[in-house]
């Protein structure tokens, strides 16, 4: 338990990271990138693409406190601590995410997610593509999800 402690202290000094970089990008995309604008489309998908990119950034923060809170209270409560050493070792969970492949998966759509962000600030048509390409991967992944839950 002391070995699963440490690892949890390691995973919150990275979440902290994270979270101070999040901090930043929404700073940088919602300030510094706003008054520049696009130079083949219209303000409308401008603004879209600037709200979409500002959106998952807030929503990266929002996700990474709800870790921060979990992983300190964890760390303060060892009944805490103990469940969510379970919950992390649980053989069911670990069968079902082997099933859809969700490393490989996981890797590929942050990926295409930062290429997302990264070319809405160089050309829309791009941007549209990869957001559908997002969305779509992130279907799936939730439908097997769903799928190999209740069948597991």
């Amino acid at each position: 338990m002391e070995k699963f402690k440490g690892d949890l202290k390691k995973r919150l000094v990275f979440i902290i990271l994270v979270d101070a970089l999040a901090i930043f990008l929404i700073v940088v995309a919602g300030i510094y990138f706003n008054n520049i604008s696009i130079a083949q489309g219209e303000k409308v998908v401008t603004d879209m693409i600037r709200g979409f990119q500002i959106g998952i950034f807030m929503g990266a923060q929002v996700i990474v406190l709800v870790y921060i809170k979990k992983y300190i209270k964890a760390l303060k409560d060892r009944e805490k601590l103990r469940q969510l050493y379970i919950k992390e070792n649980d053989e069911r969970e670990k069968l079902i995410v082997s099933k859809f492949g969700s490393i490989g998966f996981n890797f590929c759509l942050v990926v295409i997610a930062i290429a997302t962000i990264i070319t809405g600030y160089f050309n829309q048509v791009v941007f549209v593509t990869l957001l559908i390409v997002a969305l779509f991967m992130s279907f799936v992944k939730g439908s097997l999800l769903i799928y190999y839950s209740h069948k597991y």
